[in-house]
């Protein structure tokens, strides 16, 4: 079984992303997301959104891995409701 360093990939991802100027949770979760599962770690992407004020709303990405957030970035995802599950576990999600 081949050992990732899923944290060492994070903080590279966070490398390159700092230097071309698209440090954001949906690029980072996306390169993430790719680069994992190119490597056979199964972890899954999450997009949701909350209120942001009385007018607005928020947006958020993140990735699970054995049902936990991993590579932590930005804000708890705990307060966003979830509009996005990737891969889809079935037709109730």
């Amino acid at each position: 079984m081949r050992v990732v360093d899923v944290d060492g990939l994070a903080r590279a991802v966070d490398d390159v992303l700092a230097v071309s100027r698209r440090r954001n949770c949906l690029t980072r979760s996306l390169m993430l997301y790719r680069m994992l599962r190119r490597r056979g770690v199964e972890v899954e992407l999450r997009i949701g959104v909350r209120r942001e004020g009385a007018e607005g709303i928020a947006g958020h990405a993140w990735l699970l891995l054995d049902g936990s957030p991993c590579c932590p970035y930005g804000p708890d995802p705990s307060g966003y409701v979830v509009t996005l599950d990737y891969p889809n576990e079935g037709p109730d999600h």
